[in-house]
């Protein structure tokens, strides 16, 4: 025989069954942690974000690279003084070699001419030698730790940046209402009462990531690129403003004849002849010279190694190569448009914030 559930039995079964939702209910909501729900994890007394532990993992491999910066700055310095010392002697013999040979052309005695042609001999093989060694440490140099300082710096902004955002998360957590609640209803039966972070570790990590952070200076400069060249704009000794091919791998800044010009940059027969590749792989000869100051974004670098090129390339493009680039971590983004300059407590001067390089008015009265 079937049994049929009349209406009344419903609502009693119903009537029955609702407290017991309720009870359930309340179980849930008093498992419920939101605490946890948060993100925050038990440490000691505290209560702290992931990011603390991912914090503490990120600063030993950076430490780890900040050692190899700094010995490698060390192996730097000590070959950039050996190709200082073999500057000023190639400079001294070859002064002391014109002077031999202006007394060879006035001389008339075969005897003095001999004697005078053996010193030259002698001041050439020291030539050979000093350029020899030049070349060498140049070479050491080359290259010298730019992969471990680029890793340095990266990690160093990404930790810097995360340590930012941890904080900024605390901050909120600590005005959250919801964490309040959490925290009494821990300490309600706690017998060490429960605090959120951040840790003091975290404090002195944050600390020192924000002093490390202050030593790089970094710029982001725009690029413009045609037919995959890229180039930036450049201005030198203050005062002109022109766009120069990025070349990382020109040894120098090569300025054409024209420009050389414009700066007052006149070669003289006491500037050492250097021999440059182009980027089209030609290898001409260039005087070399020093610029006063080259300035890029908000980067100024003093006192900077150029090749003037000859007045025969008539179609030659300024190149911005490595004597300005190698006093930077750099990295060209080609798809963005931008050049990203990072210094570690270098050598650069930088220009005053907010200071850009003033247009030329020679190159807007071409554009116009």
């Amino acid at each position: 025989m079937k049994r049929f559930l009349t209406l009344s039995g419903l609502l009693l079964a119903l009537s029955l069954l609702a407290p017991m939702a309720r009870a359930a209910e309340d179980a849930a909501s008093a498992d419920s942690d939101p605490l946890k729900e948060k993100g925050l994890a038990k440490q000691g007394n505290l209560y702290v974000l992931p990011a603390e532990t991912e914090l503490n993992s990120g600063m030993k491999d950076m430490r780890a690279l900040k050692r190899k910066v700094d010995e490698d700055s060390k192996v730097r310095r000590k070959y950039e003084d050996q190709v200082k010392m073999a500057k000023n002697a190639i400079a001294q013999i070859d002064f002391e070699r014109r002077k031999l040979n202006e007394q060879y052309l006035k001389e008339s005695d075969p005897t003095i001419h001999n004697q005078l042609i053996a010193k030259m001999n002698i001041l050439t093989s020291n030539m050979n030698n000093a350029l020899e060694f030049k070349n060498t440490a140049d070479g050491k140099l080359h290259g010298l730790g730019e992969e471990t300082r680029t890793k340095y710096v990266n990690q160093l902004i990404d930790l810097a940046a995360k340590a930012d955002d941890a904080q900024k998360k605390y901050e909120e957590l600590a005005a959250d209402e919801d964490v309040k609640g959490g925290l009494e209803k821990v300490n309600a039966t706690a017998k060490i009462k429960m605090k959120l972070g951040p840790s003091a570790d975290f404090k002195q990590i944050a600390s020192q990531l924000k002093r490390l952070r202050a030593d790089i200076q970094s710029d982001i400069v725009p690029v413009q690129m045609e037919n995959h060249v890229p180039s930036v704009e450049v201005t030198i000794n203050g005062k002109l403003t022109r766009t120069m091919i990025l070349d990382s791998g020109a040894s120098m800044v090569c300025v054409p004849a024209d420009m050389a010009k414009e700066l007052e940059l006149v070669p003289g027969p006491n500037d050492r002849t250097v021999r440059m590749q182009l980027a089209d792989g030609k290898v001409v000869e260039g005087k070399q010279m020093i610029l006063k100051s080259v300035r890029v974004g908000t980067f100024t670098i003093e006192n900077v190694e150029c090749a003037v090129l000859p007045e025969s390339l008539i179609a030659a493009q300024p190149l911005l190569g490595g004597s300005f680039l190698n006093n930077f971590t750099y990295r060209l983004d080609a798809d963005a448009g931008q050049l990203h300059l990072a210094q570690v407590g270098g050598t650069g001067k930088p220009a005053t914030p907010g200071e850009k390089p003033k247009p030329d008015s020679k190159k807007a009265a071409e554009e116009k």
